[in-house]
């Protein structure tokens, strides 16, 4: 016997999946069904690799794995791109989630093959209850998708078992408002730059040099703060788009003011870890370099130290290409992850920004202190620049002077202040700003 199978391609019709949904949601008030919302892990690879027709094969292989895993009385159906939907009848939760197991494991097993290439697979699962206490349906399939965020963020191949009043189910929720405000901002222009001095640490005028920061504005224009819009955005998808657009919109400023670009040694552009996920990404940024015409050694990029250990080939590969052209990178917030510094040696790296969790309270903490000397040490061995953050005191200041660090970066330097302001600036008398101690920019 086999469960109900709404055919997996194209993707099913919205009022056939509701029809569905409201089948099992009021077969019986008393009576508890299970909703699981299915999202494969690794099937951007085998599409991207392999190409269209070994994706559409490997869906139906995917389909029929789940569709004998289930009951008669079940139902699948194909959501869109590489996510199912499935509704188990008369289901309470707990054997909802043993079934979505037996699911997520006969998925494991399949080792799918396109001319002599092999892909694994693996899902994520989220399951919720349906019963009289679902608010309706639009909200029942938001619920399963944060209980497979949940899956995700928890580390892929695994089901995320959730009731509605769950508090973390809540907190999701609350996480993923986020990207329905981000995806809005991008629409609406409400995202936008601002840019903080990168200063010589004994106030030797040596060049121009700032990293630029992306800022958000809600819809009645007050600003949002990043650590509010940015985390929900690299968990959900979004950070790769930010990214792109501030890399887009950096270029197009530059390329607009020739005699700032003459003075400029460098702008740093923070990139996600989310944009090496994507096959592109270095073709993007190569074509904006060309259709700009801004030179690429008056570019930064800065690539956190986790990033950078999790996406080590792919940011290699990138790293390479772009420093041929002439692009310069730095490695942020290093010695946060505690990872080896073997591996600095497989990346041209030009620039270690120290983090400031070391730098903040150097004046009063030996360890810090230590700890600061210790990384800049180590970057002197490699021929790198450092540059210290969250640099908020004079006395720090003239204390990573002693140790020897190179540049300083911080609200104690300068506060940052919109990139239009800085590009609107006469050099010669950024110059000067740039040598005053705590700047604010005129």
């Amino acid at each position: 016997m086999h469960p109900q199978v709404i055919r997996p391609a194209p993707p099913v019709p919205e009022q056939r999946r509701q029809g569905a949904t409201r089948h099992a949601w009021r077969t019986n008030e008393n009576t508890q069904h299970a909703l699981c919302y299915v999202d494969l892990d690794q099937f951007k690879v085998a599409n991207d690799t392999s190409g269209h027709d070994a994706g559409d094969q490997l869906l139906r292989q995917v389909a029929n794995i789940i569709a004998n895993n289930l009951r008669e009385a079940d139902t699948l159906a194909r959501l869109g791109g590489d996510e199912f939907g499935i509704i188990l009848q008369n289901c309470d939760l707990n054997t909802a989630g043993q079934v979505a197991e037996k699911v997520r494991a006969a998925l494991d097993h399949l080792v799918f093959t396109w001319q002599e290439t092999s892909h694994t697979i693996s899902c994520s699962i989220g399951v919720v209850p349906i019963n009289n206490e679902s608010s309706g349906i639009s909200a029942l399939m938001k619920a399963a998708d944060i209980a497979c965020y949940a899956a995700k963020d928890s580390g892929r191949n695994r089901v995320s078992v959730m009731s509605l009043d769950d508090e973390h189910m809540a907190s999701q929720q609350g996480q993923m408002e986020w990207h329905n405000r981000i995806q809005t901002a991008l629409q609406e222009n409400l995202l936008f730059l601002e840019c903080q001095l990168i200063t010589p640490t004994n106030r030797q005028n040596n060049g121009l040099r700032y990293e630029v920061l992306v800022r958000m504005r809600s819809a009645g224009g007050s600003v949002v703060p990043p650590s509010a819009f940015l985390p929900p955005a690299e968990r959900y998808g979004m950070a790769a788009r930010i990214d792109r657009w501030v890399i887009e919109n950096v270029l197009q400023n530059l390329s607009q003011v020739p005699e700032h670009l003459e003075a400029l040694e460098a702008c740093h552009i923070n990139l996600s870890g989310r944009s090496f996920d994507q096959a592109d990404f270095a073709d993007f940024v190569v074509d904006l370099f060309g259709h700009y015409q801004v030179p690429p050694d008056k570019i930064c990029f800065e690539i956190t130290e986790t990033a950078a250990v999790h996406n080590l080939l792919e940011i290699q590969s990138f790293m390479k290409r772009l420093s041929l052209m002439g692009c310069s990178f730095a490695l942020d917030d290093f010695g946060s992850g505690l990872s080896s510094f073997g591996y600095l040696r497989r990346l041209p790296v030009n620039c270690l920004k120290i983090d400031g969790m070391f730098v903040r309270d150097i004046e009063t903490d030996k360890t810090d202190f230590a700890m600061v000397r210790a990384i800049h040490d180590i970057g002197r061995t490699m021929n790198m620049i450092t540059v210290a953050e969250y640099v908020e005191s004079e006395q720090a200041r003239v204390l990573l002077d002693q140790i020897g660090v190179d540049l300083v970066q911080g609200f104690g330097i300068h506060k940052p202040c919109p990139l239009q302001d800085i590009l609107a600036m006469d050099p010669s008398r950024l110059s000067k700003q740039i040598a005053r101690p705590g700047g604010h920019s005129e």
